[in-house]
C-alpha cells in the first residue's frame, strides 16, 4: 500500500510542482533570462516575449517594496483572479484645450489581504478609457486570472471594510489574459513591434 501511495504522489508532482498548480513551469527558461519581470505566478498566461518587453527601455531590477526618491520605473508583471478586477473611468472633467472629457483610468483589484490599483500615467480621453473597459470585458470573458504590467508607485496602509489592508499603486502599462493583451502604448504587447522601434532587450548575465 505504501508503494502505491508513493507512486501516486510521484505522478502528481512534476519537478516539485503539483499538477493542481499548473504542472511544470512553462517560463522556467524565460525566468533565467528575465528573472525580475514577474512577481509571483503567471497561471500559464505569459510568454517569453512578455517577460522580455519590460526590459526594452528600462534596466531590469529586483522588485522591492522600498523605493528610492526617484522611484522604480521598471514594469513588473503581477497576476490576479479576474473576478476581483474593476476598470473605473469615473471622475473625469471637460478639458478646454483638448475639447473633450479627460479622466485618469483606474484598474482596481481587491482581495482580503491587499488592494492593487493600476492608473494611467496621465489623464486620457474618456473614449480611450471606455475602449480599455471594452477590451477588459472582451479579454476577461470566462477567464480565471489576468496579468497586469506596471511600474510601482509605492504602498500605504488603508482601512477597507473596517480592517487595515495594504494598498499598492502602479503605473498602468498593459494587461493580458489567455484571450489576448491590451496596452497603454501602441504596440506595447508586441516584442517585434518594440524591437522595430528601438527596443534593446536586456537579459540577465548568466
Amino acid at each position: 500500500m505504501r508503494t502505491k501511495i508513493a507512486l501516486i504522489v510521484a505522478i502528481l508532482v512534476v519537478g516539485g510542482v503539483p499538477i493542481a498548480q499548473g504542472g511544470s513551469d512553462h517560463l522556467l527558461g524565460a525566468k533565467k533570462k528575465f528573472p525580475y519581470s514577474l512577481i509571483g505566478d503567471d497561471f500559464g498566461i505569459l510568454t517569453v516575449d512578455d517577460l522580455a518587453i519590460p526590459t526594452c527601455h528600462v534596466l531590469p531590477e529586483p522588485y522591492t517594496e522600498v523605493h528610492g526618491k526617484d522611484g522604480n520605473s521598471f514594469a513588473y508583471w503581477k497576476c490576479f483572479p479576474a473576478t476581483n478586477v474593476q476598470v473605473d473611468c469615473s471622475g473625469g472633467s471637460y478639458d478646454q484645450g483638448e475639447r473633450e472629457i479627460l479622466t485618469v483610468m483606474g484598474i482596481i483589484i481587491r482581495d482580503r489581504s491587499e488592494i492593487n490599483e493600476y492608473m494611467t500615467r496621465r489623464a486620457v480621453p474618456l473614449s480611450s478609457c471606455k475602449s480599455w473597459q471594452q477590451d477588459w470585458k472582451r479579454l476577461s470573458q470566462n477567464q480565471t486570472h489576468v496579468c497586469f504590467s506596471g511600474s510601482p508607485l509605492g504602498k500605504e496602509s488603508v482601512v477597507e471594510g473596517g480592517r487595515p489592508v495594504l494598498s499598492y499603486g502602479w503605473v498602468f502599462e498593459r494587461f493580458k489574459t489567455k484571450l489576448g493583451c491590451s496596452s497603454y502604448f501602441v504596440g506595447g504587447c508586441s516584442l517585434l513591434y518594440q524591437i522595430k522601434h528601438g527596443c534593446k532587450v536586456v537579459e540577465a548575465i548568466q
